[in-house]
């Protein structure tokens, strides 16, 4: 193939892409280091087969297949382009270079990698419309052609030589033979890859509904869907046609996904039934997801997912931040999304993930109406208020490059005028209730306090002498099994915001509000109904029946800050300290344990 060219992301593109809000112009510039990027997977996977597995070098053909390719790439540069963007090929090329390094001795699964580099070839060549001839591997009776199709083959080849010209495709392997015309169909021997479109001339989104090819699985996510039945193709175009009317609401997002977008990988959902979605750095471009309920939620996912593509393009081309010291332990973080703590780039990825969500959000608020427009200002709160937390973590990390601060001031410019967006105060108000539960339970689950100072407490409680030392001493971050890790129900906040006086009767009947929001508890109850003391005497027979439930903690906090007692220092900030003591000492009343310890 020809060489690469240099690429330079100008400071106007680094500057849109920072802000959360990417055009198409920045995106574009993006792909074009990613076209060289591929070619550069490509050829090094081929040579490093070449110098450390000649054999299988010369069994997948992969001498004929870079000609092949090379020529296809000179006869249409950009129709070879868009099928190196696509996104299993990352995958792909990656997971070669991967094994082919470890050399695990898993001779089949290397064969397998290398023999899809005939069918990446194909690929090529067909949308070059020239004819080819290359190698392939067969894996169980299929050969899949990255963003094409399945050819169906019979019997128990491994491999095959398949052959195309003028929209004819062939396959031969042990003796069967395939002929499709790729322009007319059906064929029992090929399944073609679906494609969703939706919009019109530069606002128009094409993806593939890619449940075919090899390397469509996301490591960490729930399994792939197998192939999608017709019926339920239908529903997704009808869902992508739902999603793309709004998301015209947000021209220039929505220009940006129509250039980058590239396919859309069916999940299963989870055991509960629940919404999954997940995006790949090795796979930028695609998305995987579980079939969502409505466009807006499917608007929403894409949107979310896409920045992770935008931002991992960026990432390959500018560092943003310096690995961690190979000595010392990685560095984990509060992630308001994540019950764990995570790595310093895992945090900046979802920080930008959700700064994309705060602009989403943001028009969605006034363009909903009724519970829907209640629903999307709590969401617009919600997040922009843990950007904005996330985004100072980042910058206090020590890590970032010096064009990672340049990132991380854009994004926080991106995030100033909704900073500055007023919402309406119930919204505000569960927004925060939200944020507080969720620090208090992530901090339950995922920190301790020195253990030197739990004992110093223990000994100096029983005396009523002064917490020393300070309840604020830091201590370590490290997830525990014997705690939950999840953020609090939602199920409260939402009745409230749903309907603020239906929540306010259903408060004064602890039994009908357990009934309308499961896990309520009388607590719960009297909190909503403003009576901060009888639920502070209930959440501490709560949290000492449970100490490790922090719906219990959480309730003690909001309801302990609602009247200003000096315990919601403590518990707001290191509810831990206070966990750290009750399970130590005998006897310990929770509020009397975090009033003592605030001094």
């Amino acid at each position: 193939m020809t060489a690469t060219a240099t690429h330079r992301i100008t400071r106007a593109d680094f500057d849109a892409i920072a802000s959360g809000d990417p055009d198409a112009h920045a995106v574009e510039a993006l792909m074009r280091t990613q076209v060289s990027q591929r070619v550069l997977l490509v050829h090094l996977a081929a040579e490093l087969a070449r110098h450390r597995r000649p054999d299988l070098f010369r069994e997948a053909g992969l001498a004929e297949g870079l000609r092949t390719l090379a020529a296809a790439h000179r006869r249409a540069p950009e129709a070879v382009g868009k099928v190196l963007l696509h996104p299993q090929i990352n995958v792909w090329a990656l997971r070669c270079l991967r094994r082919l390094v470890a050399t695990d001795g898993r001779e089949d699964a290397l064969a397998d990698d290398l023999g899809y580099f005939g069918a990446m070839v194909a690929a090529a060549a067909l949308r070059a419309g020239m004819p080819f001839e290359t190698m392939v591997r067969v894996r169980g009776g299929r050969i899949a052609i990255p963003g094409e199709g399945t050819v169906l083959l019979t019997g128990e080849a491994t491999w095959a030589r398949i052959s195309g010209a003028g929209g004819v495709l062939h396959a031969t392997g042990n003796g069967a033979r395939v002929r499709i015309e790729l322009d007319r169909g059906p064929f029992t021997a090929w399944l073609p890859v679906r494609r969703l479109a939706s919009g019109a001339e530069e606002l128009r989104a094409e993806v593939l509904l890619d449940d075919l090819d090899w390397y469509r699985h996301i490591d960490g996510a729930l399994p792939p869907a197998g192939r999608v039945p017709p019926a339920e193709v239908g529903r997704w175009q009808a869902l992508l046609d739902e999603a793309w009317f709004l998301l015209a609401r947000h021209p220039r997002r929505a220009a940006a996904l129509a250039v980058g977008l590239r396919s859309v990988v069916p999940l299963v959902a989870d055991r509960a039934g629940h919404e999954v979605s997940a995006t790949s750095t090795d796979m930028p471009g695609a998305v995987a997801l579980s079939r969502p309920r409505s466009g807006l939620r499917l608007a929403a996912t894409l949107v979310h997912e896409f920045q992770h593509s935008v931002l991992a393009g960026m990432m390959d081309a500018v560092p943003l931040y310096e690995p961690a010291p190979p000595e010392t332990p990685e560095e984990l973080y509060y992630a308001p999304w994540r019950p764990d703590p995570r790595p310093l780039g895992a945090l900046l990825q979802g920080t930008y993930a959700y700064l994309g969500l705060v602009h989403f959000w943001g028009v969605e608020r006034t363009a909903q109406t009724g519970p829907a427009s209640h629903a999307a200002h709590l969401e617009f709160a919600l997040w922009r208020g843990h950007v904005r937390r996330a985004i100072g973590t980042l910058r206090q990390s020590g890590r970032l490059t010096p064009r990672g601060h340049d990132f991380a001031h854009g994004m926080a410019s991106g995030l100033d005028r909704p900073l500055r967006a007023p919402v309406p105060a119930l919204a505000l108000d569960c927004a925060r209730e939200i944020r507080i539960g969720q620090w208090i339970g992530w901090r339950l689950a995922n920190t301790r306090p020195p253990p030197p100072a739990v004992e110093a407490w223990a000994q100096r409680w029983p005396a009523g002498r002064p917490g020393w030392p300070s309840w604020r001493a830091k201590g370590s971050v490290r997830p525990a099994p014997g705690l939950p890790s999840r953020d609090p129900d939602r199920g409260l906040v939402a009745a409230r915001l749903h309907d603020p006086r239906a929540f306010e009767r259903l408060c004064r009947d602890p039994d009908a509000l357990a009934a309308a929001v499961p896990g309520a508890t009388a607590a719960d109850a009297a909190r909503g109904r403003g009576d901060h003391q009888a639920a502070i005497d209930a959440y501490r027979v709560q949290v000492r029946r449970d100490p490790d439930d922090p719906a219990g903690w959480i309730g003690l906090a909001l309801s302990a800050a609602a009247l200003g007692r000096p315990a919601a220092r403590v518990l707001l900030t290191r509810p831990e300290a206070v966990l750290a003591l009750l399970l130590r000492v005998d006897g310990g009343d929770p509020l009397g344990l975090a009033e003592w310890l605030a001094g």
